[in-house]
């Protein structure tokens, strides 16, 4: 195949979808009739060959065209720290793997012919994501915020009621909380030092919901019980104003909200005004994220 009829291929593929206008049809490309290859008495057409693409992975490839574009319209390029951290978490990953030989068998099974299109198609477009999903998180923390309600606090879990009352009695008389939770409490992720915790982080609901109650800082002076998990919880609030912890707060949203990236890219799409022109192409992307169709 001539490069440049290759080329007029993927620009009309490229067109399936916009950032402007809006139609439903089935989008088709000009001279589809002319022969791009002949092998004996088999003549493959630009149509043919288009339709191939469109009808093999015509969804995901339009996903992958438009983030590209978004990519460029909010400032978000592939820097060289960028590659070095990629190409440092490629060095451990094949560590991980036992060696060089036994990472390019494993990456081949995922269709990858090489470490470079394992960073060119897994790892840079990975970091891409991440660096738009930092400055969505940042643009609209005040949005996320109120949803998410971060707050920085020591929680400490404990199996036993009798231990918690204890327990809340030794934080009421002024022991440290990582004192008490290695005293009282289980054994686990929440030993009492202080992190971040927001709607969705792990903690139980009602634990939750007894935060997002709490109109100050300091020691809830309660034990929430957990019947579901019968386990029994105490929260020292050491913050409750995200604004003044703001970039460890996007950082940790960013890094533990599991649908923070279908929510970024809904907004995105409608921010501009994403359009399919392809009804078939439509189909494919509404069957694996519907919510990725903002068009009328």
């Amino acid at each position: 195949m001539e490069m440049k009829k290759a080329g007029l291929i993927v620009c009309a593929f490229a067109m399936l979808a916009t950032l402007t206008g809006c139609k439903d049809a089935v989008a088709d490309i000009s001279n589809g009739s002319e022969k791009l290859v002949s092998v004996g008495d088999t003549t493959i057409t630009k149509d043919k060959l288009y339709n191939l693409l469109k009808g093999s992975n015509g969804g995901s490839a339009t996903i992958e065209l438009v983030q590209n574009k978004i990519y460029e319209k909010e400032g978000i390029k592939l820097s060289e720290d960028m590659k070095k951290e990629a190409k440092k978490t490629l060095a451990s990953t094949k560590k991980t793997f036992g060696g060089e030989e036994a990472f390019l068998n494993a990456i081949k099974s995922y269709g990858f012919n090489s470490e470079e299109e394992y960073l060119e198609k897994a790892s840079y477009p990975s970091l891409l994501n991440k660096e738009l999903l930092k400055k969505y998180a940042k643009d609209n923390q005040k949005t996320l915020f109120e949803k998410y309600h971060p707050v920085k606090a020591n929680v400490i879990q404990i199996e036993k009621q009798e231990n918690a009352e204890k327990a809340l009695a030794a934080l009421k008389k002024g022991d440290s909380a990582k004192t008490v939770a290695k005293k009282y409490g289980k054994t686990g992720t929440y030993d009492g030092s202080e992190k971040i915790y927001f709607s969705g982080s792990g903690l139980p609901d009602v634990v939750f919901s007894k935060i997002t109650a709490t109109s100050s800082k300091g020691l809830i002076k309660e034990v929430i019980e957990d019947t579901e998990g019968k386990t029994y919880y105490l929260v020292n609030l050491t913050n409750i104003d995200p604004s003044s912890f703001a970039d460890e707060a996007n950082d940790a949203l960013v890094a533990g909200v599991s649908d923070l990236s279908n929510t970024m890219m809904e907004h995105y799409l409608k921010k501009y005004n994403f359009t399919i022109y392809d009804i078939d192409i439509l189909n494919q992307i509404k069957s694996t994220n519907e919510s990725y169709i903002t068009q009328k």
